[in-house]
């Protein structure tokens, strides 16, 4: 699939989605069972579309690790990276596409990183013009295709009360909230998610499943993320809003340790040529839906209270770029 629209990354990704979606494989779900892929020098967590093509790659290849580096950082030339270890890339080995974006000063010619740039906007919005946003491919290597890298210990991530999480969720947002029957729904109409009782779940992780993912649907209405709902089962909108719940929830189900079973894949099995057409359509549909999924984590994020280790753990676009060699960013 080629389109000159899409950089590298997203032209590999929407590939490997569409490709998985034939199968009957729900994409999104791959690789999401380990911690977020992180760059191996700086630790940096790769998100967006980063992090959902590598984890995607390292579940596909196999890999053990969820490290990843450029070429320039495993070589470190200078010895500023690993000047205690000497890393090889190993035969043979594939490297993953990932996208870097940047403010560029169309008069100064030179980068800005997000947070100066916005610092500029908010005191002199005048000079808005003079900036573009600009993005740049790197190829980075997983560890595992690294020889004399470290073993990464992994860290013990902290346990989460599911169900209080969850509880604290609903009560935030506002939403009305049942347990009747045996679907699981959100009527935008009446703002209500509706839910079957947790007996009628096999077990817990699918009954917090459910709950998420309409959840996720209750973000877009009008007094909170205002997208549009109340689309007809089978139309492109309906599609399209499916979408980004479930992109968004795969997001929340990480965070709270929650996988996804056998179930839950058949319970979106109807969904897939929909989904097929809409993104064979129009590739680019794929990252607005990742976009809002975005916007829907964080909003769900601060209605549970919940610190996914933001602040310990940066977004990609809001590190210092280093002037002399910003590879070591990615």
């Amino acid at each position: 699939m080629s389109n000159a629209n899409l950089n590298k990354a997203r032209e590999l990704l929407i590939q490997k989605y569409v490709d998985a979606l034939k199968q009957e494989q729900i994409p999104w779900q791959m690789g999401w069972y380990r911690d977020l892929p992180k760059n191996a020098i700086t630790k940096t967590e790769y998100r967006g579309v980063n992090s959902l093509l590598l984890s995607f790659i390292a579940e596909e290849k196999g890999y053990s690790g969820n490290r990843w580096c450029t070429f320039n950082q495993i070589a470190d030339k200078n010895n500023k990276y690993h000047p205690q270890q000497k890393w090889h890339l190993k035969k043979g080995s594939e490297s993953v596409p990932v996208e870097y974006w940047y403010v560029y000063n169309t008069v100064e010619r030179k980068k800005y990183t997000f947070t100066d740039y916005h610092k500029v906007i908010i005191n002199e919005p005048e000079r808005e013009n003079e900036f573009r946003l600009c993005s740049r491919i790197y190829l980075v290597f997983n560890e595992d295709c690294i020889e004399g890298i470290s073993k990464e210990i992994p860290q013990e991530r902290p346990e989460l009360d599911r169900l209080e999480v969850i509880d604290k969720i609903i009560t935030n947002m506002g939403v009305m909230y049942v347990e009747e029957g045996n679907s699981a729904y959100y009527n935008s109409l009446t703002d209500k998610v509706v839910i079957p009782p947790i007996e009628q779940f096999k077990n817990e992780y699918a009954y917090c499943a459910t709950q998420l993912h309409e959840l996720c649907h209750a973000t877009g209405h009008s007094s909170r993320l205002d997208r549009k709902l109340g689309n007809g089962f089978g139309t492109v909108d309906y599609a399209k809003e499916e979408l980004k719940a479930e992109i968004g929830s795969s997001f929340l189900m990480q965070e709270l340790n929650l996988k996804y079973d056998n179930k839950h894949i058949e319970n979106h099995l109807a969904y897939i040529q929909s989904w097929i057409s809409v993104l064979e359509n129009d590739p680019n549909e794929l990252f607005r839906a990742i976009q809002d999924a975005n916007k829907i984590v964080e909003y769900v994020e601060k209605m549970g209270e919940i610190n996914l280790l933001k602040e310990n753990n940066p977004v990609l676009e809001n590190v210092t770029v280093s002037n002399d060699d910003y590879e070591i960013e990615i």
